[in-house]
């Protein structure tokens, strides 16, 4: 077992040496999110969720509307590690532009379900408010058709969706409070 295990690292140095790329944990479907574990670097399966729109009165019905794209339960049963690296990786088709691809919201969570704010309406006057709640985020190769989008900042707690700007499936997930003892 040592001796396998010494050859496959034997294996990848040579081929860093020798400017080749090391393989890479790659999605097999494209338009799918994971999460990468630093730790391992495998592909954690992010929660798909669809989302539906929901327009309701604000400021006691005196004309003001807003609409939010909702996806159902307070949490997401997918949970990932606080205070890590908030890596994540997709796959595209060739020819798409991986950089206009990926929309990234941190979630507000409303009774039973968890939102998005995307217009607000007051007056007659509509305006986009979708950018509120995104998370800022870099794209960089990850693969030979994968990238990686790589947070800011690391995991803080809360519910987050990754997804495209042409679907309404969210790829969900939750990050705890290390220090909410209702969770312990």
């Amino acid at each position: 077992m040592r001796i396998i295990g010494n050859g496959v690292a034997l294996l990848l140095a040579s081929l860093v040496l020798s400017g080749q790329d090391v393989p890479v944990a790659e999605p097999h479907t494209t338009g799918v999110f994971y999460y990468l574990d630093q730790d391992t670097e495998g592909l954690i399966a992010l929660q798909p969720q669809v989302a539906k729109e929901v327009t309701r009165s604000k400021a006691g019905g005196f004309g003001a509307r807003e609409t939010a794209l909702s996806v159902p339960g307070a949490r997401s049963t997918v949970r990932l590690p606080y205070g890590k690296p908030g890596v994540f990786v997709f796959a595209v088709e060739p020819g798409t532009n991986p950089y206009t691809y990926v929309q990234f919201f941190r979630l507000d969570v409303r009774k039973d379900t968890r939102e998005v704010l995307s217009t607000e309406s007051v007056g007659g006057r509509r305006m986009n408010v979708l950018n509120r709640s995104q998370e800022h985020f870099r794209i960089a190769k990850h693969g030979a058709l994968s990238f990686k989008v790589v947070l800011q900042t690391p995991l803080w707690p809360g519910e987050y969706a990754l997804s495209t700007p042409t679907s309404n499936v969210g790829y969900c997930f939750g990050v705890d409070d290390p220090n909410d003892v209702r969770r312990k």
